[in-house]
């Protein structure tokens, strides 16, 4: 009997840590962070797109497009807000691309990977993403894994607790940059940033009575 209870007590608790580990963030990315190796992870699962672009780019470096979407019920989504997925193809060279660069992240709460799995073609990853100081911009490098002419990189995956989202601008860089249209998160101002606003538009009201 007692080696049923332990055998039940082992069971238990490895239940428990699965459990644990499982609800654990696997990337989430602050400001300043970089994540080297950045987390592969089957994301986004399930939701709804509510909006996608299909853009293409061509530079004397390299030419060919980037699809982006922003999904709204993305389960795998900790912070419960709107999913953003890049995935980039380069048609033609000379170069290669070795990272991608999206803008709008703010003061949002961030998880990103990269997923690649279950593709017909093989895809590129990523070898290391990271995050500006300011948090604004995230960067997906290919750095010693570059893009090359004919190839699609694995789709990039930015799970966000924004909930509002805007046309915004990618850029390409090997060498030269080349910007490209793009989805991003519309971050909500700080409240001091609302506070100011108020404050400017008194001043505004104030000096046109006084006219």
């Amino acid at each position: 009997m007692s080696r049923i209870k332990k055998f039940v007590k082992a069971v238990a608790a490895i239940a428990v840590v699965g459990l644990t580990a499982a609800s654990v963030p696997a990337a989430v990315i602050a400001p300043g962070q970089t994540l080297f190796p950045p987390t592969q992870e089957a994301d986004p699962v399930g939701g709804t797109v509510l909006f996608s672009t299909n853009a293409s780019f061509t530079s004397s470096s390299f030419s060919g497009f980037l699809t982006s979407k922003v999904i709204f019920g993305d389960s795998a989504n900790q912070f419960g807000g709107l999913t953003f997925t890049y995935q980039f193809t380069l048609t033609g060279g000379p170069q290669a691309a070795s990272q991608l660069t999206v803008t709008s992240f703010g003061n949002l709460l961030v998880d990103v990977s990269y997923n690649a799995l279950g593709s017909a073609v093989s895809l590129t990853a990523p070898t290391v993403i990271n995050r500006s100081l300011d948090g604004n911009v995230l960067r997906f490098g290919f750095y010693g894994n570059d893009v090359q002419a004919g190839s699609t990189s694995a789709l990039l995956v930015a799970q966000t607790s924004s909930t509002l989202w805007s046309i915004s601008d990618a850029a390409l860089i090997d060498g030269q940059s080349v910007n490209v249209v793009t989805i991003a998160p519309l971050p909500i101002p700080e409240p001091g940033t609302f506070s100011l606003l108020a404050i400017g538009l008194g001043l505004l009201a104030f000096i046109r009575r006084q006219r």
